[in-house]
C-alpha cells in the first residue's frame, strides 16, 4: 500500500490543520530510524525523511505505529495521534478497496 507521509496532518488543540508542517515527514523518519528493530526500517525511513511515497504491508505499518507510540519516540503525543489516523485511515481504504473487487 503506499504511504505518503508528507500528507499527515498535524492540528491544533482546538483542531484546525496546523500550516507550518512541511518537515512532518523528516520528524516521522526520525522517530522511525531511531526506534526500528530492523534494516528494513531504516531503508524505509530514509525514503520517508527524503519525502518518497513507499510502499508498505499492512505488517510494515502495524510496525510502524508500534514505534511511533513507543515511549522513546520522539514525536510529541499529538503528532503520534496524527500519524497513527493517518495509517488507520490508509489501513481503512485500502481494506474498502479489497471489498470492492472481491464483489
Amino acid at each position: 500500500m503506499k504511504i505518503d507521509f508528507t500528507k499527515v496532518v498535524l492540528r491544533d488543540i482546538a483542531g484546525k490543520p496546523i500550516k507550518e508542517q512541511s518537515d512532518i515527514h523528516k520528524t516521522i523518519a526520525n522517530c522511525i530510524h531511531f526506534t526500528a528493530r530492523s534494516v528494513d526500517m531504516i531503508d524505509i525511513a530514509r525514503n520517508v525523511n527524503q519525502g518518497v511515497v513507499v510502499e508498505l504491508s499492512v505488517s510494515q505499518i502495524n510496525e510502524i505505529k508500534n514505534l511511533v507510540m513507543h515511549p522513546q519516540s520522539t514525536l510529541a503525543a499529538f503528532a503520534k495521534v496524527a500519524v497513527n489516523k493517518y495509517l488507520d485511515a490508509r489501513l481503512k481504504s485500502a481494506d474498502k478497496s479489497k471489498k470492492k473487487k472481491k464483489k
